[in-house]
């Protein structure tokens, strides 16, 4: 049996059953056959912590930063585990409030990129994910979220993930005028 924490409640897994523990009671839901839980990591990492960490100098870094903000589509690509969507959160931060940003995520989120001053929310961001499933009707892939993406008219587009043919829409709609 494993087990993960999430503000005092621990949710178990055994192999098909899962359930939690509320309060030191354990419940247990037998027809709950698998779950993912994925936590957006609210560490942010500031320019220093890339420069510090050999990702990158600050020249490259602001260089990036300003490719994007005027426009340019930008790929961060690397081995697993090797920082993608921490580079890409943090450019995406250098980004003014007043654009449009729109994300594509993959099943789970993994950006944070809502910014709040003072309670409020200052810059305009639209969450999206992509949802597998074997009845047609029910499934929301990236297609699906791009078209719908482009009814928003976002200044910036941001997909997490992009695999095989996949990629094939980006590429065409990216080179109208989004950056991606």
């Amino acid at each position: 049996m494993s087990s993960i924490s999430i503000k005092n409640q621990r949710i178990l897994y055994y192999g098909n059953t899962a359930g939690y523990v509320d309060n030191g009671r354990a419940i247990v839901d037998p027809l709950f056959h698998c779950g993912s839980i994925r936590i957006v990591n609210p560490q942010n990492l500031k320019k220093e912590d890339f420069i510090r960490g050999g990702t990158a100098t600050a020249g490259m870094l602001d260089f990036l930063a300003e490719c994007l903000r005027y426009g340019i589509s930008i790929c961060v690509a690397g081995a697993t585990s090797s920082g993608k969507t921490a580079l890409a959160g943090w450019l995406l931060t250098t980004i003014p409030d007043s654009k449009r940003i729109f994300t594509i995520e993959n099943g789970s989120r993994e950006l944070a990129l809502v910014r709040e001053k003072d309670g409020k929310i200052i810059n305009s961001v639209i969450h999206t994910l992509t949802r597998d499933s074997e009845n047609e009707r029910q499934r929301i892939d990236q297609i699906v979220l791009l078209d719908m993406c482009l009814r928003f008219n976002p200044d910036i587009i941001v997909v997490g993930e992009m695999r095989s043919a996949g990629s094939r829409p980006y590429r065409n709609h990216g080179a109208d005028h989004y950056p991606l």
